[in-house]
């Protein structure tokens, strides 16, 4: 409880971590949503909020959406490990070390 009041334990990793489902969930849907309404014969005057290539659009959108999504929630994780690497003092990391010579 004192790392968190001395700012030593950071709350956004953890965050990350439990937001990531609810993006991926929203990102999925939305997706899917936008394939479903391609196949829907809608009210003509709801067809101007729909696309013309619907399905490919929301097949796009699952794929690239979940990946940048990924890849955006990923760099925060990455960005706080390193903080708490050089917090600790480590390199975090195995690596080269300088060989001794007799």
């Amino acid at each position: 409880m004192r790392d968190f009041f001395a700012f030593r334990t950071m709350l956004i990793p953890l965050m990350i971590k439990l937001v990531y489902p609810l993006g991926l969930i929203a990102i999925t849907l939305a997706g899917a949503l936008t394939i479903a309404l391609a196949f829907v014969d809608l009210d003509p005057r709801l067809k101007q909020f729909t696309s013309q290539a619907g399905w490919p659009t929301g097949l796009l959108i699952i794929i690239v959406g979940n990946l940048a999504w990924r890849l955006a929630c990923e760099q925060v994780i990455v960005f706080f490990a390193i903080h708490e690497a050089l917090v600790r003092g480590g390199t975090g990391g195995g690596g080269d070390k300088p060989s001794k010579k007799k």
